[in-house]
C-alpha cells in the first residue's frame, strides 16, 4: 500500500484532511478537530457505522431469530451502547484540534477510488446487488408480513446505492488508468 492510499483509508461527513494529510473528525457544534491515526483507523470505521450495524442486525434477526419487540429492545440497547462508547471512550482517546479549520472533505468515493483496487470495487457492486436480490427473494419465500417485507425492500435499496456508489468509484477509476 502507497503512502497516498494511507492518507485516505477514511472519510465520510464529517472527514477533513489538513494541510499535512492527516485524517480528522470534525464536529462542527464545537470547533474541534480530532486527529485520527491510523491506529484508530478501524475503531473509527465501527463506530461510524454503528448505527447501520445495529438496523441490519435487528432486521436479520427479525427475519430469522426472535420476536420484534425483543429485537427491537436488543437494538435499541446495543445502540445506545455503542454510542456511549463513542462518545465517552472512544473521542476522549483521540487527540483534539481545538478552533480546527476544514481543509479538505474526504468522500466515500473518493476513499474507493483511491484504494486503487478495482477488481475489489466492482466485486463489492455485484456482491450488494446480489445480497439486495437474496434479500427480497427470502422475505418472499418466507411470506413475511408487511412490516417486515418494507424493511427488507429499506434494507435492499440500501445495498442497490452502496452498488450504485461502488459503480461510480470503478468508472472513475477506469478514467484514472487509461
Amino acid at each position: 500500500m502507497t503512502t497516498k492510499n494511507k492518507k485516505i483509508s477514511i472519510s465520510g461527513r464529517n472527514i477533513y484532511q489538513d494541510e499535512k494529510g492527516r485524517n480528522i473528525l470534525y464536529n462542527k457544534n464545537t470547533g474541534v478537530g480530532y486527529l485520527i491515526q491510523e491506529k484508530d483507523e478501524k475503531s473509527f470505521n465501527t463506530y461510524k457505522n454503528r448505527f447501520l450495524f445495529v438496523i441490519i442486525g435487528v432486521i436479520l434477526a427479525m427475519n430469522f431469530l426472535a420476536e420484534p419487540i425483543v429485537c427491537i429492545g436488543a437494538g435499541i440497547i446495543l445502540a445506545a451502547f455503542l454510542e456511549f462508547r463513542y462518545r465517552k471512550k472512544f473521542l476522549p482517546s483521540l487527540v483534539q484540534i481545538t478552533n480546527f479549520k476544514p481543509y479538505k472533505n474526504v468522500t466515500f468515493i473518493d476513499q474507493i477510488v483511491n484504494s486503487g483496487q478495482t477488481n475489489k470495487v466492482l466485486l463489492s457492486a455485484v456482491l450488494y446487488v446480489i445480497f439486495a436480490i437474496l434479500l427480497v427473494l427470502n422475505g418472499i419465500e418466507m411470506k413475511l408480513n408487511n412490516v417486515m417485507m418494507i424493511m427488507n425492500l429499506a434494507l435492499a435499496c440500501a445495498a442497490v446505492g452502496f452498488a450504485g456508489l461502488h459503480i461510480v468509484a470503478f468508472s472513475k477509476m477506469r478514467k484514472l488508468n487509461k
